[in-house]
C-alpha cells in the first residue's frame, strides 16, 4: 500500500495547516489548565511529574507524594493532584491530534514510512490513558489528613510505570519522525506551518529531554 492510499484514509483536517493550529490551541489550553490546577507542586528541588509517572516501587511513590503533599497530605494538594490527572485526559486528546497533524503536515518528508508512523500517536495516547487510570486508582488509597500508605498495589505501579515508559519511548519516536519530516520537507512548507511545526518540534524534544533526565538521575 503506498503513501497516497494511506493518506486518503486520514481526516483532511489533520493534513492541513488549520488542523495544526487547532491542535496547538487545544494542547496549550489544557497545559495552562493543568498548570493552574497543579500550581504549587512539585515544589522547587522536588521530583517532577515524570518521576511519579515512572515510579515502580511503593517507597519511591510514597516519597514523591510526601514531598509534594506532605504526610499526612493536605486536602487541597491531594484534590489538585487528582484533578490534574483528570484534566490530563483532555491534554492527551490535544497532543495526540497535535502529533498526528504535525506528521500529516510533514508527510512529504516521510515518503515510504508515513502510513505506519502516522498511527504512532494513537498508541502514545492510549498508553497515557492507561497510565492515568492506574495513577487515579493508586491515589484512591490516599486520604487527606491520614498518613500516606506505606505500600501500594505492586501490579498497579508496574502497569502505570510500564505504560509511562512505553508512552515516552513512542513519543520520542514520533518527535524524531516529525523532526526528520520537517527537515526533509522544509522548503516545500508554507511560511506559517513551517514556523509552527518548528515550534512544536522544539517543544516535543524538550519534553523528551525531561523524560531522559529523570532516567539519568
Amino acid at each position: 500500500m503506498n503513501d497516497r492510499t494511506d493518506t486518503t484514509r486520514i481526516p483532511a483536517i489533520l493534513v492541513r495547516a488549520q488542523g495544526l493550529y487547532l491542535s496547538i490551541a487545544v494542547s496549550v489550553i489544557f497545559v495552562l489548565w493543568m498548570g493552574i490546577i497543579g500550581a504549587g507542586f512539585p515544589k522547587s528541588g522536588q521530583p517532577r511529574m515524570v518521576a511519579l509517572e515512572i515510579a515502580a516501587e511503593s517507597g519511591i511513590y510514597r516519597s514523591i507524594l510526601a514531598g509534594w503533599l506532605g504526610d499526612p497530605p493536605d486536602s487541597t494538594g491531594l484534590s489538585a493532584l487528582r484533578a490534574s490527572f483528570w484534566v490530563d485526559f483532555g491534554f492527551i486528546a490535544g497532543y495526540t491530534l497535535l502529533l498526528m497533524s504535525s506528521l500529516g503536515n510533514v508527510r512529504a518528508g516521510l515518503s515510504g514510512v508515513f502510513g505506519g508512523i502516522f498511527r504512532l500517536p494513537l498508541w502514545v495516547g492510549l498508553l497515557d490513558v492507561v497510565e492515568n487510570v492506574f495513577h487515579l486508582l493508586l491515589l484512591g488509597s490516599v486520604s487527606a489528613g491520614a498518613p500516606l500508605p506505606d505500600t501500594y498495589p505492586r501490579a498497579w505501579l508496574i502497569v502505570a510505570s510500564t505504560a509511562s515508559h512505553g508512552k515516552w519511548i513512542l513519543f520520542a519516536f514520533a518527535s524524531f519522525a516529525i523532526l526528520a519530516g520537517y527537515v526533509r520537507s522544509f522548503r516545500s512548507l508554507r511560511t506559517w506551518p513551517r514556523f509552527w511545526i518548528g515550534v512544536v518540534t522544539l517543544a516535543l524534544l524538550v519534553f523528551d529531554l525531561a523524560y531522559l533526565s529523570e532516567l539519568l538521575r
